[in-house]
């Protein structure tokens, strides 16, 4: 396909920056579903319907889809795991969503129903995506990359908020150079949420727990689901001494 040729391209970049750019730096390491009425889902796919029936994930936010959205968040129980406003998770390695992009977002639901990914926290939210019709992953995908609109802060009702304390400033200051010296920046973007392919997440403001542990899933190949092969072909740059910089570092950027 044409994102996956997108992806080598990408990979292959990246790899060429950093031989020319790597240096050493030592640092410290260290719920029932409901269905109330609500705007009509789009119809899912006529049974043996040709895969170019099926549209690639949208990059563009259709406002119908994001009011959708927002009801199957909490319909589907989504709330509880990741707050009302999904960027106030249970756990710190669960991941904040808002503002993520649409096509990633969409495509790790998939992934995760379907058990392409598995890593992680993410047999939490496979028994979750069971009450999820693959029609309605548009419109809860849409929603969270509008940035979550109307949702109230905070954790689910009867949750207690998540306290995350700051990262230390020495591991922060060195996460920021190795994001530059391991070539971070050629598919995230300069502020870590300009990735170079809508596939490809935004990781700034990210929890560090959940940063971390996908860093260190994707190096070793325990997640190897969408794009994932791209930066598998540059973690062998990262030292694991190195990772929890580069999440603490990610950690404290705006979203």
């Amino acid at each position: 396909m044409r994102w996956n040729s997108y992806a080598v391209m990408a990979a292959n970049l990246a790899l060429a920056l950093a031989c020319g750019t790597r240096t050493d730096a030592s640092a410290p390491g260290t719920g029932t579903a409901t269905s109330a009425s609500m705007p009509a889902l789009a119809p899912l796919p006529a049974p043996g319907a040709p895969a170019s029936a099926t549209a690639p994930p949208s990059t563009t936010l259709d406002p119908v889809l994001v009011a959708q959205g927002a009801k199957l968040f909490n319909d589907r129980t989504c709330v509880a795991c990741h707050g009302k406003d999904a960027q106030t998770p249970l756990l710190p390695n669960y991941p904040k969503l808002a503002s993520q992009n649409q096509a990633y977002i969409e495509q790790q639901m998939r992934d995760i129903k379907s058990g392409t990914r598995a890593n992680g926290q993410t047999a939490a939210m496979k028994g979750i995506m069971v009450i999820v019709e693959d029609r309605e992953i548009p419109p809860l995908a849409a929603w969270l990359a509008a940035g979550a609109p109307g949702a109230a802060a905070g954790a689910a009702g009867g949750t207690p908020t998540l306290v995350i304390q700051p990262p230390d400033p020495a591991l922060v200051e060195r996460g920021a150079k190795l994001f530059v010296d391991r070539t971070c920046l050629a598919c995230h973007g300069k502020d870590a949420k300009t990735p170079i392919m809508p596939t490809y997440p935004k990781v700034a403001g990210q929890n560090a727990a959940y940063a971390e542990q996908q860093m260190r899933d994707i190096k070793a190949g325990v997640r190897a689901n969408g794009q994932t092969a791209a930066m598998k072909g540059i973690m062998p740059l990262v030292d694991d001494k190195e990772i929890p910089a580069l999440a603490a570092y990610l950690s404290t950027l705006p979203r």
